[in-house]
């Protein structure tokens, strides 16, 4: 007696979806290939804000190197890849958008 093989979606590159199980991907449905987390869920001010915070925090930490400073830039860069996508994991998990009313 043979069991039955389970069928996983091939993707565009001819490998099995194995993640997908009896879902399909949006690239397999001809929508865009960028996931959830892409989202935009922060406002252009906001975004702004960040981008500025951030590289004040990250020029902060070059011009005075410490571990304090160090842990600071962290931080910086985290504000500026906020405001570069316009994307917050946090608000996210809130549930929170103040990109407005719909999500780029």
């Amino acid at each position: 007696m043979q069991a039955e093989a389970t069928q996983f979606p091939i993707t565009r590159q001819g490998v099995r979806d194995l993640d997908a199980g009896s879902r399909t991907s949006p690239a397999m449905q001809g929508g865009s290939s960028s996931s959830k987390t892409s989202l935009k869920n922060v406002g252009d001010r906001e975004r702004a804000v960040s981008l500025l915070v951030g590289g004040g925090l990250i020029g902060a930490c070059l011009a005075r190197p410490s571990i304090v400073n160090l842990t600071l830039g962290l931080l910086g860069g985290g504000f500026v890849f906020r405001g570069w996508t316009g994307h917050c994991d946090l608000y996210q998990t809130l549930g929170m958008n103040t990109a407005g009313s719909s999500p780029r």
